[in-house]
């Protein structure tokens, strides 16, 4: 196939019945050859062997959508990892992850779309960020769709024109995606005043020896705890000062015992401790 190479996966067990194999398609958003120049693909077998295949995107190479076959010769049916990496210029723009079975006999279509929204994602350990942002790894059969013939774009059904990339709502969180599919995102959080998310998702206002707040999504010291304070103005050393022993600053910031013979002690200036 010119779009990618033929990948055979051999096995030690010949295969029986009908030609057991998944064509794995890949579509993005991204506009070749600026953003995207090429796409590297690595498919690991269940006993941990792989095979790779890179596929150059750009003037006298074939459009996406690109696909991939996996031909399935015995032993095993799964589980198979398949990794697609979209790269420019060596460098990886974004990845997509999925494991999954062959289907005895049968020719299936294991999508693997490269999504604009999943620039920059990372995703919890066992997850992929896809159509619905991040989501298991794991590829169910039913999510394995028939070959028609005709590589599905990206948002269209492998047998049809309609659009396909459904939203499926969950709890709004704080990450730059549309999570409960109502068109908003991150609606819930008000980054302006969220000490958990100041300014940007997961900024949190935490100080050291103190508790801070969130103003205008800038991240300030609310209180000190006890006996401390930030004397030297600066949010990054947090409450730095202790006003109980500072002979520069006893009981407050700026309050200095004068003299080579006075201390500070329990917050006020003395000639000695006790």
């Amino acid at each position: 196939m010119r779009a990618l190479p033929l990948l055979v996966l051999s096995m030690l067990l010949a295969a029986c019945g009908g030609r057991t194999e998944v064509l794995v398609v890949t579509d993005s958003e991204l506009a070749v050859p600026s953003e995207l120049d090429q796409l590297h693909v690595v498919v690991t077998a269940p006993d941990g062997t792989t095979q790779e295949s890179v596929a150059s995107l750009g003037p006298g190479e074939p459009s996406l959508p690109r696909r991939l076959g996996l031909v399935h010769e015995g032993g095993p049916l799964g589980p198979f990892t398949v990794l697609v990496e979209g790269r420019l210029a060596d460098a990886v723009v974004l990845s997509r992850e999925a494991r999954f079975e062959f289907q005895a006999g049968e020719t299936r279509v294991l999508q693997m779309h490269l999504l604009r929204s999943c620039v920059g994602v990372t995703c919890p350990s066992g997850q992929t960020c896809g159509e619905t942002a991040c989501r298991t790894n794991d590829v169910g059969s039913g999510d394995l769709s028939p070959w028609t013939g005709t590589p599905p774009r990206l948002g269209v059904d492998a047998g049809s024109d309609a659009a396909v990339d459904a939203c499926f709502p969950r709890a709004e969180t704080c990450n730059g995606l549309d999570d409960d599919c109502d068109g908003d995102v991150d609606e819930d959080f008000a980054l302006d005043s969220n000490p958990s998310n100041c300014g940007s998702c997961g900024f949190a206002c935490n100080f050291r020896n103190g508790v801070g707040e969130c103003n205008g999504g800038s991240c300030q010291i609310n209180a000190c705890n006890p006996g401390l304070d930030d004397c030297d103005g600066m949010a990054v050393t947090g409450c730095e000062t202790d006003l109980m022993a500072s002979a520069n600053n006893c009981g407050a910031c700026g309050n200095t015992c004068g003299g080579a013979t006075r201390t500070c002690c329990g917050g006020s200036c003395a000639r000695s401790c006790p």
